[in-house]
């Protein structure tokens, strides 16, 4: 077992290494008035800039020898060799400190060094968002102190693949009488971090949002502040920072008229988000409703930007559009949506000038990483191209070179659920999902005081499904109404908490149990489609419910054993308050299935569904 942890945390550090495009694009966001001028450094010989803080990564530049760099940023890993982020011509990438001279007070005094896997996160509080995690005993640079008003100081770190602040007690800092700075400064605005799986960073030369309506502008980032304006439905703004709260709401400062303020997310649609793509040649209508008279039609695989929505009393959403220069309705049915757009490499793949690989290749995918399209193509060929920036420069991929989101997986696929949470247990779940780099699916019911838990869930990229609110069967499999009146107090209530209404579910105890009144589970199976839910049972058992507290290494034993041969494995687990055994078992679990070759993802309205036979 200490064996498997440890070859669970050195395949942890390597992937935390190898991520080539991820920190480039991370550190590209970085305002170049945080790089003081000091921070350079001069080849010693005509060495290459990689791509990742290693030698075996692909060599991005190449610089000239006796030449000075401005370095950004500074990686030290596990063998202690430091590595700097530099700038060669038009690429970024990282130099070995064996190949470069190095002066500047950065280099030698701003460091730390971490004490434990602690996170890293979004501004100075472990209340927001978690960007990432360190590794313990890796040494990182700082940029910048923060002291609070309760007098913990926090330190920003650039690691790979995300930037944000880590706590004072959770590191080690390297003593220093010029390096650090105790005075106390305002809070430091949030900024958002970008990896390989989430949105990239706005475009510097425009940053752009649409109010969806009359809504207001505050003085600070919270609806409780003073009122300073209010933006035009409709009317695009300017915005300079975002600020990500620890409930997880974005907050977008903008100028309206002579004041300045912030505007809340969920009454704003961003550039980038306002962007929809025709799934082929569908209608736009004069209302949000398909009887209503067709104005014009979509082309497929075209862009468009939509200014508003709208949801129906069907929960249809709709979205406010111009195609043509004529203005209507088009459905959510028929459109991808900016989140939907994303595609992953299946490979360090090119990418061309042109929808064919005769063109020239323009740039080329980092493996594993994800993307997002503005448009795709099917050529005469019947092959599927998607238009994508990649590294800075646009161009076509190839589908056969990436598994869009929303396409079902034809690999081995795996997915983690987790039963009966939220508890404490889930956020030690998060945090290991988190280090792995993988999506789970989690069944949650109502507990009271686990808000945070809920959101975290949402926001760390998770699949939030429903389980039951009450998770009493004498109560919800008394008769087919009350299991769908119990279901849609939890739906309201994951409403309200998230802004999510999931549609997936997992019945409790599954779709074949016994427990509830003769008639109600045939009658729930039949109806549940129809109501506009996927439900999904399991088909393999961790037996971490077979006892109060199951072993791990039963758990492990019995997840190993439900595998064989399976092409498509849904596994069941749980993170109820006695579940403390699932979390011990989990790291060896996700090692098994990589080491089995399956692809680990969440649960998507796209994923077939399993049900009992």
């Amino acid at each position: 077992m200490k064996t498997a942890k440890i070859i669970a945390s050195l395949m942890l550090a390597i992937c935390i290494i190898a991520v080539p495009s991820v920190v480039s694009k991370n550190v590209a966001a970085i305002n170049a008035s945080q790089v003081s001028s000091e921070n350079k450094l001069t080849a010693k010989v005509e060495a290459g800039a990689y791509a990742a803080p290693t030698k075996t990564a692909a060599k991005s530049a190449t610089m000239t020898a006796g030449e000075s760099y401005e370095y950004i940023s500074v990686y030290t890993g596990g063998d202690g060799v430091k590595w700097y982020l530099v700038t060669v011509g038009n690429a970024r990438g990282w130099v070995c400190s064996s190949d470069v001279t190095v002066k500047g007070a950065a280099a030698s005094d701003k460091m730390l060094t971490a004490k434990s896997a602690a996170g890293v996160y979004a501004s100075p509080t472990k209340s927001s968002a978690k960007s990432a995690s360190m590794v313990s005993g890796e040494s990182y640079e700082y940029t910048s102190v923060y002291t609070g008003g309760d007098g913990v100081k926090w330190y920003l770190v650039a690691v790979p693949g995300a930037r944000g602040w880590v706590c004072q007690s959770d590191v080690t800092v390297r003593a220093s009488s010029s390096a650090e700075t105790t005075k106390t400064t305002a809070k430091p605005t949030a900024k958002p971090t970008t990896t390989a799986t989430t949105k990239p960073a706005v475009s510097a030369t425009k940053s752009t949002l649409t109010a969806k309506s009359a809504a207001g502008v505050y003085a600070g980032p919270t609806k409780s502040a003073a009122k300073a304006a209010s933006m035009t439905a409709g009317q695009s703004y300017e915005y300079t920072s975002v600020y990500t709260g620890g409930d997880g709401v974005k907050w977008y400062l903008v100028t309206v008229g002579n004041a300045r303020g912030w505007v809340c997310a969920s009454d704003i649609i961003t550039e980038q988000e306002s962007t929809l793509i025709a799934r082929s040649a569908e209608g736009v209508y004069a209302s949000p409703t398909k009887t209503a008279a067709k104005i014009t039609s979509m082309s497929a695989g075209a862009s468009y930007k939509y200014t508003s929505d709208y949801v129906g009393g069907d929960k249809v959403r709709w979205y406010l559009v111009s195609v043509g220069g004529k203005r209507g309705w088009v459905c959510s049915t028929d459109v991808i949506t900016y989140d939907e757009s994303v595609f992953t490499a299946k490979s360090a793949a090119a990418v061309y000038a042109s929808p064919t690989k005769s063109a020239a290749s323009v740039a080329t995918m980092t493996s594993g990483a994800e993307y997002h399209y503005s448009s795709f193509y099917v050529g005469g060929d019947k092959v599927k191209w998607y238009l994508a920036e990649v590294g800075g420069k646009k161009g076509w991929v190839c589908s056969s070179d990436v598994k869009a989101k929303g396409e079902v997986f034809s690999g081995k696929a795996a997915y983690l659920t987790f039963d009966d949470g939220p508890s404490a247990n889930t956020a030690k779940i998060l945090d290991i999902l988190d280090q792995y780099g993988v999506k789970a699916t989690f069944f949650v019911i109502y507990r009271s005081g686990y808000e945070n838990t809920y959101k975290q869930i949402v926001s760390r990229g998770h699949t939030l499904a429903l389980h039951s609110y009450s998770h009493n069967y004498d109560t919800i499999y008394k008769s087919e109404s009350a299991f769908y009146t119990d279901l849609a107090k939890l739906e309201s209530y994951l409403k309200s908490t998230t802004g999510e209404s999931p549609k997936i579910l997992r019945f409790p105890g599954g779709s074949n149990n016994t427990v509830s009144r003769r008639g109600v589970m045939p009658a729930l199976r039949s109806s549940v489609k129809s109501r506009g839910y996927l439900y999904y049972d399991w088909n393999v058992d961790s037996r971490d419910a077979s006892e109060y507290r199951a072993s791990e290494s039963k758990i492990i034993s019995s997840v190993r054993n439900g595998l064989g041969s399976k092409s498509q494995a849904v596994i069941l687990m749980h993170d109820a308050p006695a579940k403390t055994t699932t979390v011990d078992a989990l790291p060896e679990i996700i090692t098994l299935l990589k080491q089995k070759g399956y692809t680990i993802l969440p649960i998507t309205e796209s994923t077939p569904e399993v049900h009992f036979k």
